[in-house]
């Protein structure tokens, strides 16, 4: 909760979230449940500084299920992404 504080100040960091699709669909917690989280959803997705995208299924395998990607974007080169899996990063 302390991290998505970040998202509410004046001046939040520009952030891009990438959901798989399962994430979305899986039920978790019932119907009720999923609603409230859709709704944060949403209203976080308002908020110009914040950006959301649907990895669909339609994608098949991609490298991001073996865990999280870190999109390190620089100033003065291209951006990189790091992903750290078992056994190597």
């Amino acid at each position: 909760m302390g991290r998505q504080e970040i998202l509410d100040r004046d001046l939040a960091p520009l952030t891009l979230f990438v959901i798989d699709e399962g994430a979305l669909r899986r039920q978790v917690g019932g119907a009720e449940v999923m609603k409230r989280q859709f709704q944060a959803l949403l209203r976080r997705a308002s908020n110009p500084a914040v950006q959301i995208q649907v990895l669909s299924f339609g994608r098949g395998a991609h490298s991001a299920m073996n865990g999280p990607l870190v999109i390190l974007d620089m100033d003065h080169a291209e951006a990189l992404v790091y992903a750290e899996t078992p056994g190597s990063g």
